[in-house]
């Protein structure tokens, strides 16, 4: 079944995007557009949805860590936040994308 290989995935070390997403509200000078722009990416690209936020009834959803961080990455860059792109690097225990590419909405895009 593929809920229990992701979930077995997951197991094995990867960051939810949740923490992602919350961790990097903790970063100085990372404005909502991209926190907004990093939700909407797990959403679009979701493999699963893992929880039910309590407060909103909204799903959290999980996608490859490896797409996030290379879309969050690229994004920081497009804003110019060179300093902070250490500090994200450290959210993901991960490569960053796959060999160069990562993918959104089913497009392979160059990182």
């Amino acid at each position: 079944m593929v809920l229990k290989k992701i979930k077995k995935a997951l197991e094995g070390g990867f960051f939810l995007g949740f923490n992602v997403i919350y961790n990097l509200t903790k970063i100085t000078n990372i404005p909502e557009s991209l926190i907004k722009d990093a939700r909407d990416f797990m959403k679009r690209n979701s493999c699963a949805v893992v929880a039910c936020n309590i407060e909103n009834k909204e799903h959290i959803h999980e996608c490859c860590p490896s797409c996030l961080e290379a879309h969050i990455l690229k994004r920081a860059n497009e804003l110019g936040l060179n300093k902070e792109r250490q500090e994200i690097k450290k959210l993901f225990e991960c490569e960053i994308g796959h060999e160069g590419y990562y993918m959104d909405k089913g497009k392979l895009l160059e990182i």
